[in-house]
């Protein structure tokens, strides 16, 4: 699914940060970039704003289902975020 825009993430000493994004307005064709949004950001923006679930598949593929789901990988660690703050993670077995 195309959402308009893609963002790179990273998580440094348990913290979340929003490191590259692009994002297209395609009524007024605009493209946005990560400087255009925090202008006075640098490279990396924490990301305050986010609290949620973030699954991260690891290992080898060993299914893939083309009916919407994507591949199934060997595991997956998930971690768990309150205010762009790592504050608890698990590895999964699929």
């Amino acid at each position: 699914m195309n959402r308009g825009y893609f963002a790179k993430w990273l998580i440094e000493n348990k913290q979340l940060f929003l490191i590259d994004f692009n994002g297209e307005n395609a009524l007024v064709k605009i493209t946005y970039r990560l400087i255009d949004i925090f202008p006075e950001s640098g490279e990396k923006v924490f990301a305050y704003w986010f609290t949620g679930e973030l699954t991260i598949p690891m290992g080898k593929r060993v299914d893939y289902f083309h009916g919407g789901s994507g591949p199934s990988f060997e595991y997956s660690t998930r971690l768990y975020i309150r205010d762009g703050l790592v504050i608890d993670s698990g590895v999964f077995t699929m």
